[in-house]
């Protein structure tokens, strides 16, 4: 409720006694205004506007990271000096002390709630494995090839990355270490990855990265392998990909824009 006063109609300055009691009654039906206001801003709160406040809905705000890179990025990450490991960047966000590149200890003021680490999904963790010598790697014929000899031929390589047994064995490994380090009600580990289209036009950049994210872990999301731009540069062929997962396993994800 809104009082306007207009000047025209205040006191004339000759008539100081009717002023002092026009000012009182002015004042008085300004405070009572207020108590009104008040009284009905009190009724409002007991009677809910809209339906939807009065029902269940979430009131937890969670802060977390969806598109983290680590050792496991073949195509930029690693070949630029990044040796920190998915396990690092878990133990980072839960709020662990680790060691950065300089050598100085370093810790996150307030953790994070979830995280998402989501290498690239193209040669996903090759080059790391095949360096540090990975017992998933190594738990496949191309696999032990390339680590017994890195410098092997540009064959080996590629029979390697094109290896099915192999991606499900990296795969498995990055599944594997969210699981461990997902603690229900404390932290969240999501296992996932990034698509990248890397140029879906001839001659044109424009990267359409997508993180893809999975809800469950080991015995669900190990049931397929990660989808990246040498299956497809199509982000269609993608969402059909995301779609046959969930319809074969029963499991769920979310594709974030990146």
């Amino acid at each position: 409720m809104k009082l306007i006063l207009n000047r025209r109609r205040t006191p004339a300055i000759g008539r100081p006694r009717h002023a002092l009691s026009t000012w009182r009654n002015l004042l008085t039906v300004l405070f009572a205004t207020r108590a009104l206001a008040l009284a009905m801003t009190a009724t409002a709160a007991d009677n809910y506007y809209s339906p939807p406040v009065d029902r269940t809905h979430p009131d937890q705000v969670y802060w977390g990271d969806t598109h983290v890179h680590t050792s496991f990025s073949s195509g930029d990450a690693y070949p630029r000096g990044n040796r920190f490991s998915p396990r690092i960047a878990y133990r980072f966000a839960r709020g662990e002390t680790v060691e950065a590149a300089n050598g100085e200890p370093v810790r996150l003021r307030r953790p994070l709630d979830f995280l998402v680490v989501a290498d690239h999904a193209g040669k996903l963790g090759l080059e790391y494995s095949v360096q540090e010598g990975s017992p998933a790697l190594a738990r496949t014929e191309a696999g032990r090839a390339v680590i017994a000899d890195p410098e092997n031929s540009r064959e080996a390589w590629l029979a390697v990355r094109r290896d099915p047994a192999v991606k499900r064995a990296i795969w498995r490994d990055v599944i594997a270490n969210a699981d461990a380090f997902n603690e229900p009600g404390q932290f969240t580990a999501f296992a996932g990855y990034e698509w990248s289209s890397g140029g879906s036009v001839p001659g044109v950049f424009g990267n359409l990265h997508r993180v893809v994210i999975f809800r469950e872990g080991i015995g669900v999301a190990d049931q397929v392998r990660p989808f990246s731009r040498y299956d497809s540069l199509n982000p269609e062929d993608l969402w059909q990909y995301f779609e046959d997962y969930e319809e074969q396993t029963g499991g769920e994800g979310a594709l974030d824009p990146a």
